[in-house]
C-alpha cells in the first residue's frame, strides 16, 4: 500500500474517532441532553402556550415548537467550523435570549426537549438523543414518543431546510418519514 493512502486512513480514522468518540463527552449535550429543573418564566409561558393550542395533537405541538425555533435562531451551513464555540452552550437562559443568534444541533434540541417536557406532554423516557454522520459531521436529532407514533424532530436538519417535519439528516441525505 502506498504511504499517501495509508497517511490517509490514519487521518480519516483519527477524524472519526474525534468526532464520535471524543465530541460527545467533551461538547455539552451531544451524549445526553440533562434538562435543567427550572427554566425563564417566558421560556415556560411559550411551551404552555403552544401546548393549549395544539392539545389535541402531539404530532402539531413538535412542529409548531419546531416553527418556533425556526423564528427564533438562524442555521448558516458550515457554522460549526467558523464559529467551534457556538456547540458548547449550555445555560438555557442565555440560549433563550440569543434571539437571531447562529445554533448548532446539540443547542437546538437542548431547546427543543427542554420545552417538550416543560411542557408535560412528555417525560424524558419519551425523548431519546441520537447521534449520526452527516455531511462530514456528527450530527444529532431527536426521536420523540407520541401517543400515536414515533417521531423525529431535526431541530438543525428542519431549521437549515434540509429535512422536512419528521425527518432526520443522516449521511448525505434524509431518513424518517415526513409528516404533513
Amino acid at each position: 500500500m502506498p504511504f499517501f493512502v495509508l497517511i490517509i486512513l490514519i487521518v480519516i480514522l483519527v477524524y472519526f474517532f474525534i468526532i464520535f468518540v471524543v465530541a460527545p463527552f467533551v461538547i455539552p449535550h451531544l451524549r445526553k441532553i440533562s434538562i435543567p429543573e427550572v427554566i425563564n418564566s417566558e421560556m415556560q409561558k411559550t411551551a404552555d402556550e403552544i401546548s393549549e393550542k395544539t392539545k389535541n395533537s402531539d404530532e402539531k405541538f413538535i412542529k409548531l415548537l419546531l416553527d418556533f425555533l425556526k423564528k427564533r435562531y438562524i442555521i448558516k451551513i458550515g457554522q460549526t467550523h467558523l464559529y467551534p464555540q457556538i456547540m458548547f452552550r449550555k445555560n438555557i437562559d442565555k440560549i433563550w435570549n440569543q434571539i437571531g443568534e447562529k445554533q448548532t444541533c446539540n443547542v437546538l434540541n437542548f431547546a427543543l426537549k427542554t420545552m417538550l417536557i416543560k411542557s408535560g406532554r412528555f417525560s424524558e423516557n419519551d425523548v431519546k438523543e441520537h447521534l449520526t454522520f452527516y455531511e462530514f459531521n456528527i450530527h444529532q436529532y431527536l426521536e420523540i414518543k407520541t401517543k400515536n407514533r414515533i417521531i423525529f424532530a431535526d431541530s438543525w436538519g428542519y431549521l437549515a431546510g434540509k429535512t422536512n417535519f419528521g425527518e432526520y439528516a443522516t449521511g448525505f441525505g434524509k431518513r424518517g418519514n415526513k409528516i404533513i
